[in-house]
């Protein structure tokens, strides 16, 4: 399948003129053209797997931009997740990726304690240090210097537990991802108390895991199918699937195609994945009216690369941000080009990442907006460190956290 795939691109090389890495380093195996080159030979046994070829296929952030400009419409995203899957399964995992993927996963609550262990670590934590980008990437830590702060208790599973209905209806199920559990709670929260300040029967259900889409990135697909299959157990009786997180409606919605056909839960999968709904997707689709505390602000918005290039969300967010009065919304350049944090690439490929990073807090310098908002954990870390960096007077938030109900 990834044969076929890579073989279908024309060499034409408009992805070279979109693709945020190759902007930055302008190499060929980097972009989608040479990379299903490298794919194509590969597959067809012309060259061993080389260090270089599987540099190549870690060096896609997987965006998804390529894809908007591609005349034959190649899936370059999902060749190189089959390619990445491929020579996982040939090669094998490390054992840190192995330990990480295949049991901590299973037990968050045991990965978040290690975690809080680990930051106590001299060295190894900074007090204002930007927190851990995805407990799925963590076994990155290992190779790569980074600093963990602490994780910030309580968990959001501790800070709602009162609200949890007495009697379950399995209306709306809310799905926080690890970032709204460890790294965010408060906005996770947040985003629990807008639902119900709607009306709306939420709940957050018992047992959920990751989303399992870090894992699926990084070529385990068999161990990200078995997280699937435990949230899709989960979530299967419930009507609607909401989450704040771009990353895990991408995953969530992607669980369809985690299963061959032949699968006795591939049914079940496509029943789960059509559920599932970004936050401002549900907001905007239901034409609610808010009100804001930040009345009165210069407002620009961030597309996640999820939302806009995987799922083409992209006037939600907007219709939810214009609905509020006395929000002057301002659209930044470049509004749906990668922040560089990419998961794990932003661990992995910094100095990629720290440029990418640098041409979005331009962007949002030229507007004069004071606050920035997005839909993506990942990608508030990612600009808040970038503001920080450069000393912007502007606030980053989640769009949850600029919405009151009226």
């Amino acid at each position: 399948m990834v044969k076929r795939g890579a073989e279908t691109c024309m060499k034409c090389g408009f992805c070279m003129s979109v693709c945020p890495v190759y902007l930055v380093d302008h190499v060929e195996t980097h972009v989608a053209r040479g990379r299903n080159m490298l794919i194509n030979t590969w597959a067809e046994g012309l060259i061993p797997p080389i260090v270089s070829y599987k540099e190549a296929l870690y060096f896609c952030i997987l965006c998804g931009r390529c894809e908007s400009v591609c005349p034959a419409k190649v899936p370059n995203v999902e060749i190189t997740l089959e390619a990445r899957n491929s020579l996982v399964k040939r090669r094998g995992l490390g054992l840190i990726q192995q330990i990480i993927y295949q049991l901590l996963l299973y037990k968050r609550g045991f990965l978040a304690g290690l975690l809080r262990l680990i930051s106590h670590v001299p060295g190894l934590s900074q007090k204002d240090a930007p927190p851990l980008r995805h407990i799925a990437d963590s076994f990155f830590l290992f190779s790569k210097p980074i600093s963990i702060p602490k994780l910030r208790k309580p968990f959001l599973r501790e800070r709602i537990s009162s609200l949890k209905s007495k009697e379950q209806s399995k209306e709306i199920a809310f799905f926080p991802g690890c970032a709204f559990e460890f790294i965010y709670p408060e906005v996770g929260e947040k985003i629990f108390h807008l639902l119900r300040s709607l009306g709306l029967n939420i709940e957050y259900p018992e047992g959920l895991l990751c989303c399992g889409y870090p894992v699926y990135c990084a070529g385990d697909k068999n161990t990200a199918k078995k997280i699937a299959l435990r949230n899709i157990k989960i979530l299967s009786d419930y009507k609607l699937i909401i989450t704040g997180c771009a990353t895990c409606m991408s995953g969530l919605r992607g669980y369809k195609d985690w299963f061959e056909e032949t699968d006795e839960y591939k049914s079940l999968a496509e029943d789960v994945s059509s559920k599932v709904m970004a936050l401002s997707e549900f907001l905007a689709n239901e034409n609610f009216t808010f009100s804001s505390e930040y009345s009165g602000s210069i407002v620009t918005y961030h597309d996640p690369c999820h939302m806009k290039w995987h799922h083409a969300i992209y006037d939600e967010p907007r219709k939810v941000i214009s609905s509020i009065s006395r929000i002057k919304f301002i659209e930044m350049k470049d509004e749906d080009m990668c922040c560089g944090l990419g998961g794990a690439f932003g661990i992995t490929h910094r100095n990629i990442s720290l440029e990418l990073q640098r041409k979005k807090i331009e962007s949002i310098k030229e507007t004069g907006a004071r606050i920035v908002v997005t839909e993506c954990p990942g990608c508030m870390l990612q600009i808040a460190e970038g503001i920080k960096r450069f000393s912007l007077p502007t606030q980053v938030l989640h769009i949850a956290e600029l919405l009151m109900t009226g």
